[in-house]
């Protein structure tokens, strides 16, 4: 049996401070708060403080609960001063107040990096409580499993870099009073837009099969996302219809569900506004759309939202208007296995067969783990040739040490995805950082790109490259082979380039011999002071040197 974890000292000492400061009322109540706010508090955190800060900062949080009208997250964001609190921080002090719900510590997190702001110390506690006609509270539960007719509201105590402007405490303030807002529209509207999409796929599966509309495999997919593989965030309904030679989509504002509700713009658009790939699409007999929003999730994880829309049409085939869900795919989509996956799965077997390999064979089985490893989201966005075209081509350069780069345009033309293959001896942060430079000279943008790398089990690396372009990129002349080139000058060290020149110099069979020879032979501080050219007049000299010939020069200017 496991021994209990001993109180620090220096809790303990807060814990008397309670008992002597806090009237008998209510004593009892706030030493069951203080307990659970700083149960999880590591000895580390504690070095630094002394007990009456603790104390301190923990009043000021129960005075906040105890006094919120839980009708919205209440969060103060202040510099305490002893004048004023009682106690004083280096740090500028977060105090939140909110209802209990799935999201809220990683999304607090998300909100303070994006703002740029440190947090030197997390501490967020669900409180199981009961408040009286007032508000106040006068229930503290120590036994969860007692709950019934317990509300449950998490309390945080933030300590971040300290902030002296008052425009900057409104704006983490504003920023945190956003994002709970919009957690809690996710969270409240998750039943309904479940229903939701549960109500869609019984509709499509009772509507008759018709030629060139096929829901077969969107109703295996989307069965699928409802099975808590799909992290739900906002609904909205649409309708298209022809307006005077164009197509216009027309929210239906009053349908929106979850975060959809922040949007009330009902006015239409032109899908001539479109690239034309995306009109093309959205036109189609295709019944899915699947593609990724502009904006990052503030909910959950800060990934770009995933966009998954069912099209309804009339009884011509034609597009009427789409079923649009938003969200995150659950952890599932990227740890299960892709030939578990419906629709992933049918798009592998087709793009095997499409190989033309036979499944007893080496290069067959090769490729199936290059699909199987290839990153999710392209697998789900990218059509069958894409992903055929690239899987092929990282096949045919395995074992090889050279540079590919294959590249995927959005269908929306906002990003470019980019996916760069080096072997792992290659890869290093310098070239990353320069590959992120070449692919947003060459693709126009000026935003950050970003970047996840993969490690194969074999030799190679591969590094999908994310570039947002704006919308009026969308004719950028894209030269795949100049910006490969590029990246392949990117990729070479100093050995590759004086083995090129010792090549150069005497020929291919001598001149890997004497590569062999030389390429490990040089110092850094040489590297970096020779050019590697300049470095085979060097080996000249020294192939010269003998028993005999025991001396050779080389003058240098300064």
């Amino acid at each position: 049996m496991l021994n209990k974890t001993p109180i620090p000292v220096l809790l303990e000492n807060v814990i008397s401070l309670v008992k002597t400061k806090v009237d008998a009322k209510s004593n009892t109540l706030v030493e069951q708060f203080v307990t659970a706010l700083y149960a999880g508090m590591r000895q580390d955190d504690l070095s630094s403080r002394s007990d009456s800060d603790l104390y301190c900062a923990a009043i000021s949080l129960w005075n906040r609960l105890n006094s919120s009208n839980n009708s919205g997250p209440d969060i103060c964001v202040y510099n305490p001063e002893i004048s004023l609190n009682g106690w004083q921080s280096t740090h500028t002090i977060v105090e939140i107040i909110v209802q209990d719900s799935p999201f809220l510590t990683e999304s607090v997190m998300m909100a303070l990096s994006r703002l740029g702001v440190i947090s030197h110390l997390m501490l967020h506690q669900p409180i199981a409580l009961k408040r009286d006609d007032r508000g106040r509270v006068n229930k503290i539960l120590t036994n969860p499993k007692n709950a019934k007719n317990f509300t449950s509201e998490t309390v945080f105590l933030i300590e971040i870099d300290r902030q002296t402007e008052s425009s900057k405490l409104d704006a983490i303030n504003a920023e945190l009073t956003s994002v709970l807002n919009e957690i809690a529209l996710a969270v409240n509207d998750w039943s309904p837009m479940q229903d939701k999409l549960l109500s869609v796929i019984e509709h499509l599966s009772a509507k008759p099969k018709k030629k060139g509309i096929d829901y077969t495999d969107t109703l295996k997919f989307l069965s699928w996302l409802s099975d808590h593989n799909f992290t739900l965030l906002g609904y909205r309904h649409y309708d298209i219809e022809p307006v005077k030679g164009d197509y216009v989509i027309t929210p239906d504002c009053d349908s929106s569900l979850g975060i959809m509700k922040n949007s009330v713009n009902n006015q239409g658009y032109g899908l001539s506004n479109l690239a034309a790939d995306a009109k093309s699409e959205v036109l189609s007999q295709n019944t899915l759309i699947l593609t990724k929003s502009d904006a990052k999730s503030r909910v959950h994880r800060p990934a770009n939202i995933d966009y998954v829309g069912i099209k309804l049409f009339d009884e011509n085939n034609n597009v009427i208007g789409e079923e649009r869900f938003i969200g995150l795919y659950a952890s599932s989509i990227y740890n299960s296995s892709a030939i578990d996956i419906p629709l992933i799965s049918d798009k592998i077997k087709r793009v095997l067969d499409a190989s033309g390999y036979n499944p007893v064979n080496h290069s067959y089985k090769a490729l199936l783990n290059i699909l199987e490893t290839y990153p999710r989201d392209e697998l789900i966005q990218s059509s069958e040739a894409d992903i055929l075209h690239c899987a092929l081509g990282v096949l045919h350069m395995q074992d090889r040490d050279q540079v590919k780069l294959f590249v995927r345009k959005d269908l929306f033309g906002r990003y470019y995805s980019c996916m760069v293959y080096v072997t792992k001896e290659r890869y290093n942060t310098q070239l990353r950082e320069k590959t992120q430079q070449v692919l947003a000279d060459y693709l126009g943008s000026e935003k950050e790109v970003e970047f996840n790398t993969y490690f194969s089990e074999g030799n190679m690396a591969r590094t999908q490259y994310l570039v947002h372009v704006g919308p009026n990129d969308k004719h950028i002349n894209v030269n795949l082979a100049e910006i490969e080139q590029n990246l392949t000058e990117a990729a070479k060290s100093w050995n590759d380039k004086l083995k090129t020149s010792i090549v150069s110099h005497y020929g291919e069979e001598k001149g890997r011999s004497l590569s062999e020879k030389y390429i490990h032979a040089f110092p850094q501080s040489y590297k970096e002071y020779v050019l590697p050219n300049s470095a085979v007049a060097d080996i000249i000299k020294l192939e010269k040197l003998s028993s005999e010939h025991k001396l050779e020069m080389i003058f240098y200017r300064a």
